[in-house]
């Protein structure tokens, strides 16, 4: 900034105003000869970044002070830069620090905590662009921080750029920074990716090392379910409920795990306790809903919302409730469609006779589950009876080794 800008200038004495020179320079099309004229001449090569940099604050960051400067030790100059772009880009901005503006102020009162506040300024708002920058600076100057990883490791997740949050987090490790939230990540990464087998070990792994993170709980809780493995999802969120004292998000997640084990009034009871402790929350709850296709002609191809989902009978699991279209399109029969509302929490089933042009519905949130235990048939509710409280509180605290077991 010295460098490229006459810092004598009347009209550069305010904070903020010489890079204001800048953005506003940036905003107008970036053509070099449109320089300010108190801009001083630019190096060749810092002249071909402005002219292709583009009119987002954020790229300016990202081509032109991060290639260019070399953080070395002065972290305070490094936070003040950072500061001013985030002043000109979000004027709400203003507010986190009280002192920019201030007589007397000084640029060793900006700190980490000033970077902390920018950082969850743009995390509350999702501005993912801004996060990541704001973690690269932030682990390259205090580069023993284990937030400024974890939530660069986290917003690349969110985005679904599961590989390149996972090679992150290999860096960060290698440099011999380890923290639960980067151990997170990369457990939900491999879970996103679709590498369970994975993702479960490293959540078993990680509470057999501290029980009480029940994120990895979650995981592990989520896989199952995933999977139609409900005694083991039970038994997962049944722990991240305990160990989380209440935790609202495993009342949720047990909910939808009971309903789909087809115990409702287990599922009712989550819901009730989780409105006493965040009232409001649970009429917010939309269990999901199950769908069963069946047709009296063997064959017959079956559609929702015009999309073909195999032939009758067709099952499928972890609908969103509201209207969907049905179609049957028997063998050399005529289709037939309708459009049916589907209820949160709520098992459907409608089987269509082409010979009378009826369709019969069945409505309930009643299922049966049979499991292999100790090598016998058991039915679910025999199996889980221990979890068939009518008082939270006495659900049994499970073992690792019950919800860690990968049989389909």
């Amino acid at each position: 900034g010295e460098d490229m800008v006459d810092s004598d200038h009347p009209d550069l004495k305010q904070p903020g105003q010489r890079l204001k020179l800048l953005s506003d320079f940036f905003c107008n099309g970036g053509k070099i000869e449109n320089l300010p004229a108190v801009i001083s001449d630019c190096p060749e090569k810092i002249s071909q970044v402005l002219a292709s940099v583009d009119k987002k604050l954020v790229s300016l960051i990202k081509n032109f002070i991060t290639p260019f400067w070399t953080i070395t030790g002065e972290d305070a100059y490094i936070v003040a830069l950072f500061t001013e772009l985030s002043y000109l880009s979000e004027t709400s901005l203003t507010k986190i620090l009280p002192n920019w503006l201030q007589p007397g102020f000084t640029l060793d009162k900006l700190s980490e905590e000033a970077l902390s506040v920018c950082l969850d300024f743009a995390n509350k708002n999702n501005k993912y662009d801004w996060i990541e920058v704001i973690c690269e600076i932030g682990s390259e100057i205090w580069p023993k921080n284990q937030r400024f990883p974890a939530l660069w490791a986290e917003t690349l997740a969110e985005q679904g750029k599961y590989e390149l949050s996972l090679e992150l987090i290999d860096e960060f490790e290698k440099k011999g920074l380890y923290s639960p939230w980067l151990r997170h990540w990369r457990t939900w990464n491999f879970m996103m990716n679709g590498n369970d087998s994975a993702a479960l070990n490293l959540a078993r792994d990680r509470l057999n090392e501290e029980p009480r993170d029940i994120a990895a709980a979650f995981v592990a809780g989520d896989i199952h379910l995933k999977h139609h493995r409900v005694d083991q999802a039970i038994k997962a969120y049944t722990w991240a409920f305990k160990y989380g004292v209440g935790n609202g998000d495993a009342l949720i997640s047990l909910s939808r795990a009971f309903n789909a084990a087809y115990l409702p009034d287990q599922a009712d009871l989550c819901l009730e306790n989780l409105e006493k402790i965040s009232p409001g929350i649970a009429s917010k709850v939309k269990l999901p809903a199950e769908l069963l296709i069946k047709c009296t002609v063997s064959g017959t191809k079956a559609f929702i919302n015009d999309q073909p989902v195999g032939e009758c009978p067709f099952h499928i699991r972890n609908l969103s409730s509201g209207s969907v279209q049905i179609r049957w399109e028997p063998t050399g029969e005529k289709y037939f469609e309708t459009v049916v509302e589907l209820l949160p929490g709520h098992n459907q089933k409608y089987k269509y006779d082409p010979s009378s042009g009826d369709i019969h519905e069945e409505l309930s949130r009643d299922g049966m589950i049979t499991l292999f235990s100790d090598g016998e048939m058991i039915e679910l509710p025999t199996l889980m009876k221990e979890y068939m409280v009518n008082n939270l509180s006495d659900l049994p605290t499970p073992q690792l080794d019950e919800f860690f077991v990968e049989n389909d």
